[in-house]
């Protein structure tokens, strides 16, 4: 490896390449200590006490570790939650189809549910072997969230917090067209997804999105595609919320799809996304405000 830096001094080898050929338990031993050294070099002490604490953990030191944005994941036979720390000491728990878990301050707290969802069956494996459990009960309930019985045909979409440039590139964006591309996810899709624009309030864009247009098996992907066309081409930032046909007021989902996390399940009674930050934050908002 040495000589191929020499011949070609830009390349950039990752460690595995320094690896010799070894077994499985050596290359996960291998890349902890990677990861460990990665942590201790890094300048943020948040990072370094997830890597620590995860590594303290029997059942997660077997298994391969590996980041991605600074998300803390294992490869093995089973899908896992990642832990992703933030740079305000919070630790987002977040399942493999990215549904919002748990978010807490202590990284041991976000690990025991990492173990918590680990089968007990589970086996070591390296990020290029596929896992044979890809179980999410999380996106299960999404799903069931969005389908014609607890949706309805066209349920409530809504962005808060708004104003009428918004409204603006929106309408520049669609031209009052329906969406008008299948999507790159299931190209045999070719349809279209009629969305009924409610220009109602300059402080909150509104939209119905009729699912029933849409293959029941391809529903969520459809979905989500085109949430995060919207994202994209018009620079949304906030969640946008889904609440059913029959009751609009009532989010039942939050869609953010171009983070860590695309979608939280929210329980009964939350009315704004605001509903869902923690005191502290709430309190920090209002001072912002006032």
């Amino acid at each position: 490896m040495a000589d191929i830096q020499q011949v070609v001094p830009l390349a950039e080898l990752s460690h595995h390449s320094e690896m010799p050929d070894q077994n499985l338990d050596q290359t996960i031993a291998s890349q902890w200590q990677y990861l460990r050294r990665d942590a201790q070099e890094s300048n943020w002490p948040g990072y370094r006490a997830l890597i620590e604490a995860a590594h303290a953990e029997s059942k997660l030191r077997r298994l391969f570790p590996y980041t991605s944005h600074w998300s803390l994941n294992f490869s093995a036979s089973a899908l896992l939650p990642h832990v992703s720390p933030s740079r305000g000491g919070n630790y987002d728990v977040i399942s493999p189809r990215r549904v919002f878990m748990a978010e807490t301050d202590q990284p041991a707290e976000a690990l025991a549910l990492v173990l918590d969802w680990m089968p007990d069956d589970v086996r070591p494996a390296i990020p290029s072997d596929r896992a044979t459990d890809c179980r999410d009960p999380l996106w299960d309930e999404v799903e069931r969230r969005c389908d014609a019985e607890h949706a309805g045909a066209s349920p409530r979409f809504r962005i808060e917090n708004t104003s009428v440039r918004e409204w603006q590139l929106l309408f520049d964006l669609v031209n009052g067209e329906p969406w008008p591309r299948p999507t790159p996810r299931e190209p045999r899709w070719t349809g279209t997804l009629p969305v009924t624009y409610l220009p109602t309030s300059r402080t909150e864009i509104c939209f119905d999105v009729n699912l029933n247009a849409v293959p029941a098996e391809w529903r969520m992907e459809i979905l989500l595609d085109y949430l995060e066309y919207l994202c994209l081409e018009a620079k949304f930032q906030g969640a946008i919320l889904m609440a059913p046909e029959d009751d609009p007021t009532h989010p039942m989902l939050a869609f953010s799809p171009l983070r860590g996390t695309r979608v939280r399940l929210l329980p009964p009674g939350v009315l704004s996304v605001r509903s869902l930050l923690p005191e502290h934050k709430r309190a920090t908002d209002d001072g912002e405000t006032a």
